[in-house]
C-alpha cells in the first residue's frame, strides 16, 4: 500500500472554474492544466473527465475570450 495522502477529488463545477480562472499562455492545454491542478494545487480530477470540462470550456468560453 502507498503512504500518499490522496488528494481532494473536485467537482465538475470546481474543475470548470479552475480552468476559466487559469487558462492562458502556458496554460492552453488540458495536459498543462492538469499537470498545473495536480502538482501546484494539490487537487485530482481524472484526465477523462479534465478533458470532458476542458472541451465545454473551449465550446462555451474560449471564443467569447479573443
Amino acid at each position: 500500500m502507498s503512504n500518499k495522502k490522496q488528494k481532494p477529488r473536485m467537482e465538475d463545477y470546481e474543475v470548470m472554474c479552475f480552468i476559466i480562472d487559469n487558462y492562458g499562455p502556458g496554460l492552453d492545454t488540458p495536459t498543462a492544466l492538469i499537470k498545473h491542478l495536480r502538482n501546484d494545487l494539490k487537487k485530482s480530477c481524472s484526465v477523462e473527465r479534465f478533458k470532458e470540462q476542458f472541451t465545454r470550456y473551449m465550446r462555451k468560453y474560449a471564443d467569447q475570450n479573443q
